[in-house]
């Protein structure tokens, strides 16, 4: 059986300006989450749910270790939004987290017309 790996390339974004110190952090729009991550990770059980084992996934932070093992990545990184969505080993979408665009993107792959 064909393997399709996804890649999503993103970077932890820390919270905003005193947010975390005021009473009212609670209410504010910024986080200590991992936004990109969980995006990813979400990602990743959809595709799975839909695709099944054909799906290898990775999450890779571009300011961790993990992402010198992607020097094609590395080299262009600059001229893309994260997070960067590749599919194997090809950039696909950028900015942005879509399980449509990328479950289209592996149909086409899996079943070329």
């Amino acid at each position: 059986m064909k393997k399709v790996t996804v890649t999503i390339f993103g970077a932890y974004a820390p919270p905003c300006g005193d947010c975390e110190t005021e009473p009212n952090a609670a209410a504010c729009s910024c986080s200590t989450i991992d936004i990109m991550r969980k995006e990813a990770e979400h990602l990743e059980k959809l595709l799975k749910q839909k695709h099944g084992d054909i799906i290898e996934f990775a999450y890779v932070d571009v300011a961790g270790e993990e992402f010198k093992n992607y020097p094609g990545i590395e080299k262009v990184k600059e001229n893309y939004q994260l997070p960067l969505t590749v599919l194997d080993g090809k950039p696909l979408l950028q900015g942005g987290v879509s399980f449509k665009k990328v479950s289209e993107a592996i149909n086409q792959k899996l079943n070329p017309q």
